[in-house]
C-alpha cells in the first residue's frame, strides 16, 4: 500500500492529483490545504473517504506539515500562483516549510528507531515548477511565446527558481521538478515525460498524471512498471499526447496581461490591484 501527500489540495493541480489517486484502491493520501471548505468544494467526497486523511492549516504550521509528510512514499507540492505578483514568494515559502517539516520528521524517526539502526528514508519530493524556468525547454518554443511568458510570468519564474536553488542546497532531498508549459482546464489525453521536451500546453488532468508518473518512475501514461529513481534529481518536461486536440490557452491571457504590468511597473501593478482591476 502506497501513501502519498498532496500539498495544495484546493488548487487545480492538487485537486486533479487527488481525483486521480483516489481511483487507485492501493493508495492512501494525506492532503494538506488551507481551507476545509474550499477543499470540500473541489473534492466533495474526500472527507468521507477512508483512504484520505486531511490536514488543514497554513504553511507556517510546521508541526502539522510534518505530521502530513511522516510515513509517506512521495509528496506532491502543488502550492502555486498564476498571478505575476511582484516579489511573490509562495514557492520559496513552501520550500522552506517543506525542509523544516522534513527535518522534524527525520528527527522523530531517528529517535523512534533508537538502537534498531534503521535509517530514515526521505520521501520523493515532486515539486510543480515550470518550463519557463528551463532554457532548454523554452528554446523549443517560438520567440513570441518566450517573450510573452518570460515577462508576463517573470516574478513567478523568479520565485520558482529561487525555491529550486534552496531545495537543491539540501543534498539529502530526493527532488523531482515537473516543468509544464501553459496549463488549461481540459480533459486528460495522456502524457509523456522527457528531460528535453515539453509541449506548448497540457491540461491540469494531464499534469496530475505526469506528477504521479514521475513519482513512480514511469515514462508515459499507460506504463505498468517504472524505475522509482528514474527522475530523481531531474527537471522533467511534460508533453501532452493530445497534440492539437488540447485547447489553446486563451484563458491564460487573464494572467499574462496583468503580468506584463507587474514586470514593467510593479508600482502600477500594486495600484491596479488596490483599486480592484485584478
Amino acid at each position: 500500500m502506497r501513501t502519498y501527500a498532496i500539498l495544495g489540495g484546493t488548487g487545480s493541480t492538487g485537486s486533479s492529483i487527488i481525483n486521480q489517486l483516489l481511483q487507485d484502491e492501493d493508495v492512501h493520501i494525506n492532503v494538506y490545504a488551507r481551507s476545509a471548505k474550499r477543499l470540500s468544494e473541489k473534492v466533495p467526497d474526500l472527507s468521507s473517504n477512508p483512504r484520505a486523511k486531511l490536514y488543514i492549516g497554513s504553511l507556517d504550521d510546521i508541526e502539522l506539515l510534518a505530521n502530513c509528510l511522516e510515513g509517506v512514499d512521495a509528496a506532491f507540492f502543488t502550492v502555486a500562483t498564476n498571478f505575476n505578483i511582484p516579489d511573490c514568494s509562495i514557492a520559496q515559502q513552501t520550500a522552506h516549510s517543506a525542509v523544516s517539516a522534513l527535518e522534524i520528521v527525520r528527527s522523530r524517526i531517528t529517535k523512534r528507531n533508537g538502537k534498531t539502526k534503521r535509517s530514515w528514508v526521505c520521501p520523493s519530493l515532486i515539486f510543480l515548477s515550470s518550463a519557463g524556468t528551463n532554457p532548454e525547454l523554452m528554446a523549443q518554443q517560438s520567440w513570441a511565446f518566450n517573450f510573452a511568458v518570460s515577462r508576463g510570468c517573470y516574478w513567478i519564474y523568479r520565485d520558482l527558481s529561487l525555491a529550486a536553488d534552496y531545495l537543491r542546497s539540501h543534498d539529502w532531498l530526493p527532488l523531482i521538478f515537473i516543468q509544464p508549459n501553459a496549463l488549461v482546464h481540459h480533459c486528460a489525453f495522456g502524457v509523456r515525460l522527457d528531460e528535453e521536451e515539453a509541449s506548448s500546453r497540457c491540461s491540469y488532468a494531464d499534469l496530475a498524471n505526469a506528477m504521479v508518473l514521475a513519482a513512480e518512475g514511469k515514462l508515459e501514461s499507460g506504463d505498468l512498471k517504472g524505475e522509482k529513481s528514474r527522475w530523481i534529481g531531474k527537471c522533467v518536461g511534460v508533453s501532452s499526447l493530445g497534440g492539437g486536440k488540447v485547447k489553446v490557452a486563451t484563458e491564460n491571457l487573464n494572467y499574462v496581461i496583468p503580468g506584463f504590468v507587474g514586470y514593467f511597473s510593479p508600482a502600477l501593478w500594486n495600484m491596479c490591484k488596490s483599486i480592484g482591476l485584478w
